[in-house]
């Protein structure tokens, strides 16, 4: 796995609860995706687990990809999404990451951050008049 694209900004405390649609658009440089990591925070607490779903969507928004794991509540931070089989991308193309679950958790997103997407929130921009973005790193392969 190479890392492709990754927000590297700084988290300030932003984040929202995941089960609204939240998504954050990339631009990979790799024909294939392997995994997507994305940064978590225990929002809600409750639940000492939750099932969180990442879906990847083309261009045009078209579900090309998903896959669900149980995520633990205590210490939660990065998490790993890792497809099975590799998932076919267009490297310059827009994609979009959608991480979605009950209460328990939020995505953390940043002012400014990763250049090439930004994050949306049930199809708007998360923060109006400012664009931000959610953080995550994509792994893929050649």
């Amino acid at each position: 796995m190479i890392l492709d694209q990754a927000n590297t900004a700084e988290w300030d405390g932003g984040w929202t609860v995941t089960s609204n649609d939240l998504r954050q658009t990339f631009t990979p440089t790799l024909p294939r995706l392997v995994a997507v990591e994305v940064d978590l925070f225990l929002g809600n607490p409750g639940p000492a687990a939750d099932r969180v779903t990442l879906t990847m969507y083309d261009a045009g928004g078209s579900d090309i990809a998903s896959t669900s794991r149980e995520v633990m509540a205590a210490g939660v931070d990065r998490v790993r999404f890792v497809f099975p089989g590799d998932v076919a991308v267009t490297p310059g193309q827009s994609y979009a990451i959608r991480v979605s679950s009950h209460v328990t958790f939020g995505w953390k997103y940043v002012v400014g951050g990763y250049e090439r997407g930004a994050a949306t929130f049930n199809g708007r921009p998360l923060v109006a008049n400012t664009r931000t973005t959610f953080l995550f790193r994509t792994l893929g392969s050649n």
